[in-house]
């Protein structure tokens, strides 16, 4: 949430419509700004003080841009098919295969692009985008807090946004097939919370489970 006062000037683009006048809308962000700041300095002081903050020597920061890359990715194909969830997920200390971090790059790059030219005709993309994108950056790694490589928990929030570009999206298709494809989604990913519930019943399930699936 230290993020919020990027995501009102979002919110200014659109819906509000009011990205008339930059300076004064930065301005009157400015004491969201400074509160934010001053979180962060006092979470990062908490967190060294506590021993959990890790150094660029534990983890490079060419490998904190590799594992962002691919967890941005993969947050939103476990959005999308809910599958091989885990409790942790152990971060890659071998580093992350060059075929995979390229095209984690190339499908950040491409769905960008994308949302980048639609922003006229279709502005909920590129903020949708961009929410999600920017709330991540405290949770994506870049200053790596633990030793996981990426978590669930870490979604609630930035995947308001790639929920707000279908749904501000869907209105636009024959309402028919909008109705039939979201009782598919429904029934499937009801299905699939149902299995995944199962493995938390115990720890003994839950942490088979995680060995299982990373």
């Amino acid at each position: 949430l230290v993020s919020l006062p990027i995501l009102l000037l979002l919110f200014d683009v659109w819906p509000l419509r009011r990205a008339d006048s930059w300076r004064r809308l930065v301005l009157e962000k400015t004491p969201l700004l400074a509160l934010s700041a001053a979180s962060c300095v006092a979470t990062s002081l908490a967190q060294s003080h506590g021993g959990v903050m890790r150094t660029l020597t534990q983890y490079p920061f060419d490998a904190r841009v590799e594992n962002a890359a691919v967890s941005y990715v993969l947050y939103l194909w476990k959005a999308i098919w809910p599958s091989d969830l885990s409790v942790f997920y152990p971060y890659p200390y071998d580093g992350v295969p060059p075929p995979e971090f390229a095209s984690a790059v190339l499908t950040l790059a491409v769905v960008t692009a994308v949302c980048v030219r639609s922003r006229v005709r279709a502005p909920y993309l590129l903020v949708g985008w961009l929410w999600y994108l920017v709330t991540l950056v405290p949770v994506i790694g870049l200053v790596q807090v633990g030793s996981q490589a990426m978590a669930d928990r870490y979604t609630y929030i930035p995947l308001i946004g790639p929920f707000a570009m279908l749904a501000f999206g869907l209105p636009e298709r024959p309402p028919r097939m909008v109705s039939a494809a979201a009782a598919v989604a429904v029934a499937v990913l009801g299905l699939a919370v149902f299995r995944q519930a199962g493995y938390w019943r115990d720890s003994v399930a839950l942490f088979t489970r995680s060995v299982a699936v990373t």
